[in-house]
């Protein structure tokens, strides 16, 4: 069959046209928002304030596709042409770099927006709704493929030409490379995607050959088990009678929002296998959601509120709704799921009272108020006691933990709530060390929101072996060798586990424990393991100094640390030299 490029350059212009008809604010927006950024690039404005205003005014022409779609036509054409005033305010609203740069811009852009955009079609047929969703998907991968093909080409012809010609230093070359990159991804790839959705609007979409088999014998396969895993997990709750653990929450929700994806991408699929575990769908996932809330309640219970923690209830909700609608044929729709996620994600993200920042903030609040009153921190006015704690109190470890783990947290978002408990704001970094003794200080670290313990070690000596010290020479160790941790193989020396270990072509010629390293050195210097940090001249050359049965070394470093449970151990050593026998 013959290429004849003018037939795809009329339907390309055929299709730009028929975008600009159709969609007229949106290609202002983005021609706009394109050239702003063109020209911050060329006069340096895109760290004051140019950078966060195309970032806005290019999610706003998204923001206006799904008004388009959802206006039509018909009367209701009017509000799509007014519905571009509010981007006015919304770009000199004075806390627009703060917004962008928070979670909520992401959650607006990358969930509600597209969320958005298929709920506006208000297809109620399952295969319709999915559909379009596919097509959605395949304009826009297919447009950024093309616009970066595009730019790839125009780029490597201009930097060609460029190096032919001998200007490739020029500085405007770099900038046209640029201003072609700028628009490639502000404007080619967009307006693309809006030709080709409208090229394919109302197609038919099926699943391929490949898409089958790797639902039906990958993806269905995975979930099915997954179920049977956390129906085991359920099983063993009821028959130990315990709460599940916290965790188990997150992996509940992916569960259960995988599972409901794979069975969207179903509906294209002629062939199905596990018909029955998809039809029972909200009836399979019911005890993973009662999982999922009892994990939550106990994770919460134990370590209140926090601004991940809000999120992940509402996922819970979203899910939650998903499996009720689910239980009946009647409502398992996906375009109903679609509109009560966006309206949960929608009130989290932008109703001021459940602010997950705000909840989070205020249940550490109470939390550490409450930790504080049982521990006797804070006075009848909740004002802090700077007094150091009790020895004794060291068996509650656990609870000052949380307390000084939720007051980390508030004090990171909230300095005010220092000036509350008495405590000047820049003072908030030492109140742990003026509280807490030493040994109770160790145990306590605001990070770790587990029951696990790490015993924690203290350095109280590193020491080098002076570059002056000369050879020795000793009769009783004849052979001497050099840098013995540098060999490689199955030679030299090593330390790990807390063992040094020295070997030549595979003859292990020591190997000790630091612990009796130590100890050994420390008696052959005459002082205790506790003054080892005093050793100095002749005494840490000594040291350095080690001999055994088979070999001597001088070791060139030596870390000595001391842990939780008062024993001392070996950091590390490097060597010198060595000498055998």
């Amino acid at each position: 069959m013959k290429l004849d490029p003018r037939r795809y350059v009329a339907a390309l212009r055929e299709g730009a046209s028929t975008v600009v008809r159709r969609h007229p604010v949106e290609m202002v927006l983005l021609f706009g928002f394109s050239v702003l950024s063109c020209l911050a690039f060329e006069y340096d404005w895109w760290s004051e304030w140019a950078g966060v205003r195309v970032a806005v005014g290019l999610w706003y022409a998204m923001a206006m596709f799904v008004v388009d779609r959802w206006a039509g036509r018909g009367p209701w054409r009017r509000i799509y042409y007014a519905a571009w005033t509010p981007l006015v305010p919304l770009l000199l609203w004075p806390g627009l770099a703060e917004w962008v740069e928070s979670f909520r811009f992401v959650v607006t852009v990358w969930m509600l927006t597209p969320l958005a955009l298929l709920s506006v079609r208000r297809a109620a047929d399952n295969l319709r709704f999915v559909t379009d969703g596919c097509l959605y998907l395949r304009s826009g991968v297919l447009a950024m493929l093309f616009a970066n093909v595009a730019l790839g080409l125009f780029e490597a012809i201009l930097w060609s030409t460029a190096y032919i010609f001998g200007f490739e230093e020029a500085k405007w070359v770099a900038h046209l490379a640029v201003h072609a990159l700028i628009l490639s991804g502000c404007f080619a790839a967009p307006t693309l995607f809006l030709m080709m959705v409208d090229r394919w609007e109302r197609a038919e979409c099926r699943g391929s050959r490949v898409l089958e088999v790797l639902v039906n014998y990958v993806f269905v396969p995975a979930v099915v088990v997954y179920a049977a895993l956390l129906y085991l997990y359920a099983a063993k709750i009821l028959v130990v009678w315990t709460l599940p653990r916290g965790g188990i929450a997150w992996m509940v929700s992916v569960f259960v929002f995988v599972s409901l994806a794979v069975r969207m991408v179903r509906e294209l699929l002629e062939r199905r296998t596990c018909e029955w575990f998809f039809r029972s769908f909200g009836v399979v996932t019911l005890p993973a959601a009662v999982l999922f809330w009892a994990g939550v309640a106990r994770r919460i219970g134990e370590y209140g509120l926090t601004e991940s923690r809000v999120w992940l209830l509402a996922c819970g909700v979203a899910m939650t709704l998903a499996v009720g609608l689910f239980l009946f044929r009647r409502t398992a729709r996906y375009l109903w799921l679609c509109v009560a996620a966006a309206a949960v994600f929608g009130a989290v993200t932008f109703v001021p009272a459940l602010s997950p920042a705000r909840l989070g903030l205020n249940s550490q609040r109470a939390r550490f108020e409450r930790i504080a009153r049982a521990l006797e921190l804070t006075d009848s006015e909740g004002r802090l006691r700077i007094t150091r704690v009790p020895l004794a109190d060291t068996v509650r470890w656990k609870e000052y933990r949380e307390a000084f783990a939720s007051l980390e947290y508030v004090g990171g978002k909230d300095t005010a709530f220092y000036r509350q408990l008495g405590v000047a704001p820049e003072r908030r970094w030492s109140i742990e060390e003026d509280l807490l003794p030493e040994a109770l200080r160790r145990r306590v670290d605001p990070w770790w929101w587990d029951d696990a313990i790490v015993e924690t070690v203290s350095p109280i000596a590193e020491y080098e072996l002076p570059g002056d010290v000369p050879v020795p020479h000793d009769p009783a160790y004849p052979q001497l060798y050099a840098n013995p941790e540098h060999w490689r193989g199955t030679s030299g020396l090593r330390f790990a586990d807390d063992t040094v270990r020295l070997t030549l072509d595979g003859d292990r010629l020591l190997e000790i424990s630091g612990g009796e390293l130590i100890r050994r050195q420390a008696e052959r210097c005459g002082v205790p393991v506790e003054r080892l940090g005093e050793m100095t001249g002749e005494g840490l050359v000594r040291l350095l100094d080690y001999r055994g049965e088979r070999v001597r070394i001088l070791f060139r470093t030596m870390k000595i640390e001391r842990r939780d449970s008062a024993e001392y151990a070996l950091g590390g050593v490097t060597a010198e030299l060595f000498w055998t026998r």
